[in-house]
This record gives C-alpha cells, sequence and structure tokens, in this order.
C-alpha cells in the first residue's frame, strides 16, 4: 500500500528519527532556523527508516575548500546473548558480530561502538574515493535541488536529505526510489542512494 505524504507528515514520520540518531552518532539537529556560518555547507543522507539493517547516515560538510566527511552505520543491539548466540548458530539470521564482520570487510569499518541501544561502526574511504569527488557527484545529481517525494509506504525503506548551505536549509525524502521511475526526480534519487551505498566499498 502506498499513502501520500505531506510536508507536516515528513517532520512527524522521520524528524524524530534523524534528531534521536543525530544524538546517538554525536551531530546536532540542521533547521531553518540554526543554519551555518556563511561559506559553510553541510549535506546529511540518511538511508533506513524501514525494514533494513544497517542503516547509514551520510554527513559532508564543507568550508572554504575543505571538504570532511564520514559514513555512519548503525542498528539495533542484540535483545541478549543467547539471541545473539542463536543468531551465530543459525545459518538464516545474521547476528550482530557477523554483519560487524562484514562491515570491516566490505566497507572497511573502524572499531564498534555501542551507545544506548545502538551498535555503530563508521566506514573508511575505498582506494580512489575522496569526500570532495563524492560531494561533486552528488551536486551533479541534483541532491540540492531535488523536490519532495509525495509517496510512502507502509514497509521498505526511506531517502531522507538534509541540505544547509549558510543560512539556507531545505530537506526531502524519498520511499524506496526506483533507477527505472518515469519521475527523473525519482530517478535522481535512486542514483544518490547508490552513489551512498558505495561510500567506502571494497570487494
Amino acid at each position: 500500500m502506498i499513502i501520500t505524504l505531506s510536508r507536516v507528515a515528513w517532520a512527524q514520520t522521520y524528524a524524530y528519527r534523524t534528531d534521536e540518531i543525530g544524538q546517538v552518532v554525536g551531530v546536532k539537529p540542521l533547521s531553518a532556523g540554526s543554519g551555518l556560518p556563511s561559506g559553510q555547507r553541510e549535506v546529511r543522507i540518511w538511508i533506513g527508516f524501514g525494514l533494513i539493517e544497517p542503516e547509514t547516515f551520510t554527513r559532508i560538510h564543507t568550508e572554504g575548500s575543505t571538504v570532511r566527511g564520514s559514513k555512519v552505520y548503525w542498528w539495533n543491539t542484540a535483545a541478549d546473548g543467547a539471541a545473539e548466540a542463536n543468531a551465530d548458530r543459525d545459518p538464516a539470521l545474521i547476528s550482530n558480530g557477523e554483519l560487524y564482520a562484514n562491515l570491516r570487510q566490505t566497507a572497511g569499518c573502524g572499531p564498534r561502538r555501542r551507545r544506548g541501544q545502538y551498535e555503530m561502526c563508521a566506514a573508511t574511504l575505498a582506494a580512489g574515493q575522496s569526500w570532495q569527488g563524492i560531494l561533486q557527484s552528488l551536486d551533479s545529481l541534483g541532491i540540492g535541488d531535488l523536490p519532495n517525494g509525495t509517496a510512502m509506504g507502509l514497509d521498505g525503506w526511506s531517502v531522507v536529505v538534509e541540505v544547509c548551505d549558510g543560512a539556507s536549509y531545505r530537506t526531502y525524502s524519498y520511499w524506496m526510489p526506483e533507477a527505472t521511475a518515469a519521475e527523473p526526480e525519482v530517478r535522481s534519487a535512486a542514483a544518490i542512494v547508490n552513489l551512498v551505498s558505495l561510500i567506502g566499498y571494497r570487494e
């Protein structure tokens, strides 16, 4: 089932979650009222809000010619030791330990950290990647200009983008954007998700 998502509904659906995870990973919320000093820009890309783990938070900050970034994976902690041990034994399940081991191999993840009910790790860029190059690719896809998506499903996942450029701030979201969609903005959103998925990726 697909429902239409209004601007007000977006705030109610996602903002509480981005604020919560922002506290966990140590970043302050962006908003129309806060802004950044002149000459600074920040792009945030959140992927999750549904039936996927791990979820990701990617942040790219520019100040003058300096570009810095990070990509954090996070997931819920195991309910208890017995559940984690059972997932280790059952080939149909993935334990948090196995998930982290996979992220270390495929995303160059650093130390595994636990904060509250979440575990997380930060990816490292793969050979040939740079945050400046990644930001240029995102800009070529119109990351700062896409309209807000209007559809939302009852399952699946979503991508939420925040762009703050000095005092200017805007945010938008897309529910499971597809590269084959008829709408060009949905295809661009799908391309953004794909680009983010490749940050840090190594075989």
